[in-house]
């Protein structure tokens, strides 16, 4: 959980590329997803700014969502916020792509009908 501060994530991509998977703040949890399914953190994490974790051991957080069900309800919420989110990403990266080719599609089709009506 980073307690204060600003924290990057990314992934490298095969190519070198870095894709940045998230920008975390204050309150947020970094890694939960590894954590809760059991698999390694595979993001590469930088503070941006001074900032301050707070470690959660995996054994502390299994005993705490097993002695205290709200805890792990609040967890489900937060993985499905998480997932709303993404899914808004990649609506809005889809909409911005299609806004971007629809203009050169449109100047494309546009061209044909000149070369069209000047023959």
């Amino acid at each position: 959980m980073l307690l204060n501060g600003k924290v990057k994530a990314i992934k490298l991509a095969e190519d070198g590329r870095e894709l940045m998977t998230g920008i975390y703040s204050a309150d947020d949890y970094l890694g939960i997803n590894a954590m809760l399914s059991g698999d390694a953190y595979a993001d590469t994490a930088t503070a941006l700014e001074d900032s301050m974790l707070c470690l959660i051991p995996k054994e502390q957080l299994d005993d705490l969502l097993n002695l205290y069900p709200e805890i792990a309800r609040e967890f489900i919420k937060l993985l499905a916020n998480d997932i709303r989110e993404k899914e808004e990403q990649l609506l809005q990266m889809a909409y911005h792509s299609v806004r971007k080719k629809w203009p050169k599609r449109c100047c494309a089709y546009n061209a044909r009908q000149v070369v069209i009506l000047l023959k």
